[in-house]
This record gives C-alpha cells, sequence and structure tokens, in this order.
C-alpha cells in the first residue's frame, strides 16, 4: 500500500491510497471460499457449487463488497502510518477500481488540531460567592410581593408605577410608524416598555385625555427605516390603575404554599429557595468564566467544515424560532452574523472534547440522575419530566454531556488561578429569570 497525504489546510488533509491488485485479490479470495460453504445455488448442494459458478453469479458483489472493507481498513492503517486523528468523516472518492488494476481513491478529511493543555496553569477566573443575610430575604419577599400585585382603578391624574390603558398611534408625515392604531395596550409608567420619553409624556394625564407629542428616535433604532426619524405621536388614555401589594400575612403566605401560615417558616422557605437559586447562578457564572478563559488562552485551528455545519444549525434555529426572514440575501447575512460565533463553538467543543480524553471524563449515572431531578423540579410535573430520559436512553445524551462539562469546568479550575470575588444579591442574579421564588 502505497500512501501520499496534501494538507490542503491548516486543518485538513487529501490522502491519495493505492492498494495493489495482488492485495485485493487476497481478500476476494477469502470472501469467495466462506461463500462457497454456504452459498445457495440451484442444482448444487451447499458446499460442492462450483467455483466458476460463484465467480459468475456472485464475482461482481464479492468484489465490491472487497473493496469497501479494504477501503475502510486501509484508510485506518494510513491513518496511524501518518500519525494523523481523523474528526469527523471522511469523503473518499475512488479513482481506480478496475479488477486487474488494483485500487486507489482519494480521501479528504479534516484533522483534530493540536491543543496545547500546557497553559491551564496561568488561566485567571474570578469565582463568584454570594452569602444569603436577613436584607436578601426581604428583598426577594419584597419581589414576591410584587409578584402578588393587585390593579385598581383611580380617578386621577397618571402617576409613576400606575399601569395606564392607552390606544395610540405614531406616524412620520402621512405615513404609519406602528403599523395603525394600537388598541387596549397597557403599560407601566417606570417600567421603560415604550421608547425612551414615551411614558413620561402620559404622566400627569387623567383618563379620558387625548395627547400629542413628537420623539426623535435614536439614529441606532433597530428598525433602520425609523432610525433618526421624528415621530408625532396621538394618545388616548383609557385607564388608569394603582399597583396595590399583598399584606405579609397568614394567607399571602398560604399562596406560597406555607400550609402553617408563620413568617418564620416562609422566611426559611424564601431562604431556602434564594440559595438554590445563587447555586445555580454562581455554577452558571463559574462555567462561563471557565469557557471564556479556555477560548482566549488556548489557540485552536477550527476545521472550515465543522465551521460550516455549525452555522447550519444556527441559521435553521434562527429561522425556525422566526428570527429570521426568507430569501437569500437574508439568509447570507444570518450565516455572516452567525460565523463568529459557530467558530467559538466549534473551537470551545474540540478544547472540551480534548480535556475530557486527556483527563479521562465520563458521564456518570449517579450524577446524570440528579441534574434531571433537579431540572424536573422547574416542572409542574416533575415525574413525566425524568420518565421522559428515563424511557429511551439517547434522551438522556445531552445531560450526560451536561455532566462532562460540568467535569471538565471543575478539571480546569483544579489547575486555573482561581479568585474569589463577592457579589451582591441583585448583582449575580443580574436578570428577572434567575430571580429567586417559592414554589
Amino acid at each position: 500500500m502505497q500512501v501520499s497525504v496534501e494538507a490542503t489546510s491548516d486543518s485538513s488533509r487529501k490522502m491519495t491510497v493505492q492498494v495493489p491488485e495482488e492485495e485485493i485479490q487476497e481478500v476476494v479470495a477469502a470472501r469467495m471460499k466462506n461463500l462457497a460453504r454456504t452459498a445457495k445455488v440451484s442444482g448444487f448442494r451447499p458446499g460442492k457449487v462450483p467455483q466458476s459458478v460463484l465467480q459468475n453469479k456472485f464475482g461482481g458483489q464479492v468484489r465490491t463488497e472487497a473493496l469497501a472493507e479494504i477501503i475502510r481498513s486501509s484508510f485506518d492503517d494510513a491513518l496511524k502510518s501518518e500519525k494523523l486523528k481523523l474528526l469527523g468523516q471522511p469523503t473518499i472518492t475512488p479513482h481506480e477500481a478496475a479488477e486487474g488494476k488494483g485500487l486507489e481513491y482519494e480521501a479528504s478529511f479534516d484533522i483534530f488540531p493540536d491543543i496545547p493543555l500546557d497553559t491551564l496553569d496561568q488561566l485567571e477566573i474570578e469565582r463568584p460567592t454570594c452569602g444569603i443575610t436577613d436584607a436578601t430575604i426581604d428583598t426577594v419577599i419584597e419581589r414576591l410581593r410584587e409578584q402578588k400585585k393587585t390593579w385598581h382603578g383611580v380617578d386621577r391624574c397618571i402617576q409613576d408605577h400606575d399601569r395606564v390603558t392607552i390606544q395610540f398611534e405614531g406616524k412620520v408625515g402621512e405615513e404609519t410608524a406602528t403599523d395603525g392604531l394600537i388598541e387596549n395596550f397597557a403599560v407601566v409608567i417606570g417600567s421603560k416598555q415604550m421608547i425612551p420619553g414615551f411614558e413620561a409624556h402620559l404622566l400627569g394625564a387623567e383618563s379620558g385625555a387625548h395627547l400629542k407629542f413628537e420623539i426623535e428616535l435614536a439614529p441606532d433604532y433597530a428598525d433602520k427605516k425609523l432610525a433618526g426619524k421624528t415621530v408625532e405621536f396621538e394618545v388616548d388614555v383609557i385607564k388608569t390603575e394603582e399597583g396595590r401589594l399583598p399584606e405579609i400575612d397568614k394567607a399571602f403566605f398560604e399562596a406560597f404554599g406555607v400550609e402553617d401560615g408563620q413568617l418564620d417558616t416562609f422566611r426559611a422557605e424564601v431562604k431556602s429557595s434564594a440559595e438554590h437559586q445563587i447555586g445555580q447562578a454562581i455554577r452558571q457564572r463559574l462555567k462561563t468564566a471557565v469557557m471564556n478563559a479556555l477560548h482566549e488562552r488556548i489557540p485552536v485551528v477550527v476545521p472550515d467544515r465543522m465551521v460550516e455545519r455549525e452555522i447550519d444549525q444556527l441559521v435553521a434555529s434562527a429561522q425556525g424560532a422566526g428570527r429570521a426572514q426568507e430569501g437569500e440575501l437574508q439568509k447570507i447575512l444570518v450565516r455572516d452574523q452567525c460565523r463568529e460565533l459557530a467558530k467559538r463553538r466549534v473551537a470551545l467543543g474540540l478544547i472540551m472534547s480534548e480535556i475530557s480524553n486527556v483527563a479521562e471524563l465520563k458521564a456518570d449515572p449517579a450524577r446524570v440522575r440528579s441534574i434531571i431531578e433537579e431540572l424536573a423540579q422547574n416542572y409542574p410535573k416533575p415525574e413525566e419530566l425524568v420518565n421522559f430520559y428515563n424511557e429511551r436512553p439517547e434522551r438522556r445524551q445531552a445531560i450526560e454531556q451536561m455532566d462532562v462539562e460540568d467535569q471538565v469546568v471543575a478539571w480546569v479550575l483544579a489547575r486555573a488561578r482561581v479568585t474569589d470575588r463577592t457579589f451582591g444579591f441583585d448583582e449575580l442574579m443580574n436578570s428577572p429569570e434567575n430571580q429567586p421564588s417559592v414554589s
């Protein structure tokens, strides 16, 4: 067997393999010998079929099967002899396979890049910490009260934090800027739900008022057709409501599942839930910090084909979620927007794969069960989610990958330079979906 390898890029190779006819005939002969013992041909007993008959009836099929076997084995042998680590599936193109002329084929493939892990001890990672204080619990309780806020109509001028129901339309000249009249639209004053300046114009107005005002949109406004334009709004105030927070009493506690109606029990439940949410936020922030550090410090040559496949997935996800419009130009623009993210995801996937191989990290069934049970707590019927993953092993693959990723993070942290930073509750949670609640 003769092998030649050409580098088509930093991460891709083109390999040409030549196998002499003698080696092919040896494989064909072995297959024909096995076939002779079992072949069923009309007019002959098994094992008594003449070679000439077998050759005429099965020769072409046997050679095809032999060539497929030889390509697989010779390609594996060539990779080993050239010390190449295959990444993904190769593209095999036969050039010569006629009987008597041997076999020549070309294989195009990506190789696993060199990923140096000797700099992990130089990674600097910030580990967040956050404690639970009485003030933290008070803050969470106030947010729970906000969740139970009720709205009541008032006959007065609009104030900050009121909920106002309006109908309105914005125009630039004679053209609508709001796709026509917007009816029965509720906005909380001070929520920054509307464009800057809109809510301020409602302050002091009464129900039934008809308002006219202009707002100049920012040059970087999302809708490029309106960016930098002055929009004239006409607004009718339909209804004004003020919010009223519930009392912190037995009924409030029971609404969050605290059956004994006691303040101490309720605060203990709030603390437990807050600790759980903070733990999740810390793990996510720490994982993000590790991923950022790995991506910044470890150079990886990412194969173009892997990046394109990742872009395909990102674009399909965007289109499925309705974030991309139809049209070839739009698809090209979306692909360009996804490219850097795709490169990052491919690079991190390769880095984490290398770490898990070097450290021999594998998913642990007990940890996988624990992850599933934790995820299930966010569902109304936790047992249904647990059963969903337990019914089919392939459904657990994503959870197993999560476990391996967690192990990679721990492995990296054990080697990196880690410093602790104390976060305040609000700073750590950072977004409404991370705020603790009692369920």
